[in-house]
């Protein structure tokens, strides 16, 4: 059922905040390239959780950025279920989102090895009391948001193609107007640091947040930042050359520097008040999929494809391998794709399960009736690359059958009619 209204007036907004460190051990194979043969050698910077909780009357939500490639919905579930049975928070009120750096464990679709099952277990556990610690923490706030513009990406497709340069800014303060939290929300790959780095990072959100608290903290002032990336499934940074990603931690720190002093520009001129409504709403949907061959054809054609490599990283080797761990899988006519989002005032968050292509968030942004509309891609599930019809015609890495895409041209259509309507309801 879609949730009711709350009266601002009469009903305390609550927020609450919790950080936890979930850097895997080192050794661990970092994903998202499988040009990637080397597992990493060390820790450049610490990868976390951040959640913020937010509660008015019988409405509640936590929403938790974590420093990874992707998450699974196995993982997230098993999260919510922990969460339900220690706090008064319904499963359905977890919204959990990875910021997509491929400077993290190779995890949701693993290229070289899996990560150790004690290893993803621990991470459970972390993420859970990182959301439990949030929601206990809750105290009296107020809330503004407002949206600033930075250039850091360009469309790796199509260099004439679109973008989304808007910098959403969520700002909560302490009941007292000190500072508590700010959310970032931006649309760009996090492959500033490409296949050669073996150090394991958050690659630019992780620059963006910690640059962003440090401005801060020169003026006495503390608060904690956290970083959703958006519909950047084709759009990767300034740094990069088409898909190649031959930057640096320095180049990292430079764009997010970049980020985080455009939201400190929007932070500094948001006045945050005591909101009248907060709405939060999910739906379930089917997408269609795409055939795989029967394993055992999938099976010989990767091994034809092992006898003509000239290297393990000849692509149709590549994509035979895709086919056949897609086609062990055993998928077939759809999966359930969860659609989360909230409001709070005239700013609604709406989180996709997978790596939409930009045109799709501009979309739902440009359907939704809010004033300002955030993007949370990579949120609750990993279903790989959501692309349209023009897309699929162009072709290429986004739409070729892998276990990042897998999706039928279909799948885009029907997010965006689930996010828009969502999105309407919530203004209602």
């Amino acid at each position: 059922m879609f949730s009711q209204r709350v009266d601002g007036l009469t009903e305390a907004f609550k927020a609450g905040l919790a950080e936890a460190v979930i850097t895997p051990p080192i050794g661990v194979y970092l994903g998202g390239f499988a040009a990637r043969l080397k597992p990493s050698i060390g820790v450049h910077d610490q990868l976390k959780a951040r959640a913020l909780a937010v509660e008015m009357g019988d409405e509640n939500l936590v929403i938790m950025s974590c420093d990874l490639l992707a998450l699974n919905y196995e993982i997230v579930e098993a999260v919510r279920e922990i969460v339900e049975a220690r706090t008064s928070l319904l499963r359905d009120r977890v919204l959990i989102a990875a910021t997509h750096t491929h400077s993290g464990p190779d995890m949701a679709i693993p290229l070289r090895e899996e990560v150790s099952q004690g290893w993803i277990e621990t991470l459970k556990l972390q993420m859970a009391g990182c959301a439990i610690s949030a929601y206990n923490s809750r105290e009296e706030a107020v809330t503004a948001s407002g949206v600033g513009e930075a250039h850091i990406g360009f469309n790796r497709r199509r260099r004439d193609g679109p973008i989304d340069p808007q910098l959403c800014l969520l700002r909560v303060d302490r009941a007292s107007a000190q500072p508590f939290a700010a959310v970032i929300n931006y649309s760009c790959h996090a492959v500033v640091l490409g296949s050669e780095n073996l150090y394991i990072s958050p690659d630019y959100p992780g620059f963006a947040v910690r640059n962003l608290e440090k401005f801060m903290g020169v003026r006495g002032k503390n608060l904690m930042a956290l970083f959703f990336n958006g519909a950047c499934g084709d759009i990767n940074p300034v740094t990069s050359e088409g898909y190649a990603c031959p930057g640096t931690f320095e180049d990292a720190d430079r764009l997010g520097s970049i980020l985080a002093a455009e939201a400190l520009k929007v932070y500094e001129g948001l006045k945050p008040k005591k909101p009248e409504l907060f709405r939060v709403r999910a739906l379930t949907v089917d997408l269609p999929i795409r055939e795989t061959p029967p394993v055992e054809e999938a099976l010989e054609n990767l091994k034809r494809a092992e006898t003509e490599a000239s290297s393990p990283l000849d692509i149709q080797l590549i994509y035979a391998r895709e086919e056949y761990l897609l086609a062990l899988k055993g998928l077939r006519g759809s999966v359930k794709a969860e659609v989360q989002a909230f409001a709070i005032d005239d700013t609604a968050m709406v989180a996709l399960p997978g790596e939409a292509l930009v045109s799709l968030g501009l979309a739902i942004k440009e359907g939704s009736p809010f004033a300002k509309t955030f993007i949370l891609g990579y949120g609750n599930d990993y279903l790989g690359y959501i692309a349209s019809d023009d897309d699929f015609r162009l072709g290429g890495y986004e739409t070729r059958l892998a276990r990042w895409s897998f999706l039928k041209e279909e799948a885009y259509r029907i997010l965006l009619d689930t996010a828009v309507k969502i999105l309407k309801n919530l203004a209602s």
